[in-house]
């Protein structure tokens, strides 16, 4: 459960940015990088996810179609879909907090 920014990385920077918190994933497998994509909210609450030039890429899947994302656009982010990182799957979900 995110409540604000994740830097999402097999080895994350200790500099990441304003409100951002770096999030190791193991990765025996080395697909991830050690930067690899970064998922925020604006102001407005609205989801943001941006591959930080990664080598294997960040895809989202919704509704069976996969798509790449472009390196270091930042991009929106709607729930619910699936976000892949290297070999590995996250879902995305919104939860109200009431």
């Amino acid at each position: 459960m995110l409540s604000g920014g994740v830097l999402l990385g097999r080895r994350p920077s200790a500099v990441v940015p304003n409100g951002v918190v770096p999030v190791r994933l193991n990765d025996p497998m080395r697909t991830i990088s050690r930067n690899h994509a970064v998922i925020d909210f604006d102001e407005a609450g609205h989801a943001w996810i941006e591959d930080c030039g990664s080598l294997n890429g960040t895809f989202l899947m919704v509704g069976g179609a996969e798509t790449r994302l472009e390196r270091h656009m930042r991009m929106p982010l709607s729930a619910p879909c699936t976000i892949r990182i290297g070999d590995q799957f996250f879902e995305f979900t919104r939860h109200d907090r009431n």
